[in-house]
């Protein structure tokens, strides 16, 4: 089990020398100037506060975004394994579900992110979300039809949980990063995402555990 944390160094070192020699853009730079500037007249206090009065609604919208992809995540991604278990599914027919559904994450992150590039990012994460919401239930009537035949769960998790999976997970962090202005973008993507993945994506096993 070490050896795919040993190999995580490639893709770390990858990132930070991207981090460090790739330049920033105008318009991050053009907003930090402003930043240093606003930060003589006012206090981190103020600047909290007029992120929630000037920019609530994106705060909200993001809280909503990531608490889909943190149900989606740690309610369906990790609390379904279980499920299959508990149900009776053999561990090797578990392995090939995840295998399958890892795999169409792989395949799917890049023509994705081209669809956001052609489309723009707020259509496909719209798209992505009203998905989730008309699909997620005929989903999970199919997978507990049957919950033990690999075939449902090939259907069900390893290609239809992994198009969402993908859709949003490939896009999130972009989403809610553009989602605030340079000069608040750090401290309301902090926020909003944290209260995103932590309030919903917590619980989300604990609820769907109660609820079945």
């Amino acid at each position: 089990w070490r050896i795919p944390f040993i190999l995580t160094i490639i893709p770390g070192g990858i990132a930070i020398m991207g981090r460090r020699y790739i330049p920033e853009s105008a318009h991050f730079l053009e907003g930090k100037q402003q930043e240093g500037k606003q930060q003589t007249q006012e206090g981190a206090c103020a600047r909290v506060k007029s992120l929630f009065v000037n920019y609530w609604p994106n705060i909200l919208v993001t809280i909503g975004v990531v608490s889909t992809h943190a149900v989606m995540t740690y309610g369906c991604g990790v609390w379904i394994q279980h499920y299959l278990a508990k149900a009776g599914m053999t561990p090797g027919d578990r392995m090939i579900v995840d295998a399958v559904a890892r795999f169409m994450n792989f395949a799917l992150a890049m023509p994705i992110g081209w669809l956001a590039d052609v489309y723009g990012l707020g259509f496909i994460v719209l798209m992505s979300v009203g998905s989730i919401a008309v699909t997620s239930l005929p989903l999970w009537v199919l997978l507990s039809s049957d919950p033990t035949n690999v075939v449902v769960g090939v259907l069900a998790l390893g290609i239809g949980y992994s198009w969402f999976a993908t859709c949003m997970g490939s896009l999130i962090y972009h989403f809610a990063v553009e989602n605030f202005p340079v000069e608040v973008r750090n401290t309301g993507m902090g926020i909003a995402y944290n209260i995103g993945m932590s309030a919903f994506g917590g619980l989300a096993p604990v609820f769907v555990t109660l609820v079945l």
